[in-house]
C-alpha cells in the first residue's frame, strides 16, 4: 500500500472527529455558562489531523509492530517480564512511594472458585447450544447450507 492510499483511510477519522466536535460545540450552546466559538471548532479539527497524522506516521515506521512486541513482552500475565514488571509495581515502586506493599500471593480456594467458575461457563456456553442444535432436524439442516 502506497503512502498516500493508507493516509486516505484516515479521512473517515478526520469527518467523524470533525463531526463529533461540531456536534459538542452545537450542545455546548444550550449550557448558560459556556460559548462556543469557531476558533474552538478550528482547534479540534487541527487537533484531529495532527494526531491522526502522528497515528500514520507511527504506524509507516513500524511502531504498532514494535508496540506490539514491547506488550507482549511486558504486559501479557503469563510471560516472564509480566511478572518482572508486577514485581517491581509492586514490592518497589508501591514501598518507596507509599510505604507499603502486598504479598503477591492468591488464595488456593480463590483459585479453584476460579477454575470452577470457568469450567461451569464453558459448559454453559457448550452445552445449551449443543442441545438445541441436537433437537433440530439434520436433514433441514443441511438443505439450507
Amino acid at each position: 500500500m502506497t503512502a498516500p492510499q493508507s493516509f486516505i483511510q484516515f479521512i473517515p477519522i478526520m469527518t467523524s472527529n470533525t463531526n463529533l466536535g461540531i456536534t459538542i460545540k452545537f450542545t455546548q450552546n444550550f449550557l448558560p455558562q459556556r460559548v462556543a466559538s469557531n476558533l474552538d471548532l478550528a482547534l479540534n479539527a487541527l487537533g484531529t489531523l495532527i494526531g491522526v497524522a502522528l497515528a500514520w506516521l507511527i504506524h509507516r515506521r513500524g511502531g504498532v509492530e514494535r508496540w506490539q512486541t514491547a506488550r507482549d513482552r511486558w504486559f501479557i500475565g503469563r510471560s516472564a517480564g509480566g511478572l518482572a514488571l508486577a514485581w517491581v509495581l509492586i514490592a518497589v515502586i508501591n514501598k518507596q512511594s507509599f510505604g507499603w506493599t502486598i504479598r503477591m500471593t492468591v488464595p488456593v480456594e480463590v483459585l479453584v472458585q476460579a477454575v470452577v467458575l470457568a469450567i461451569g461457563a464453558a459448559w454453559m456456553a457448550g452445552y445449551l447450544p449443543a442441545r438445541w442444535a441436537a433437537r433440530q432436524p439434520v436433514g433441514e439442516s443441511l438443505r439450507e447450507e
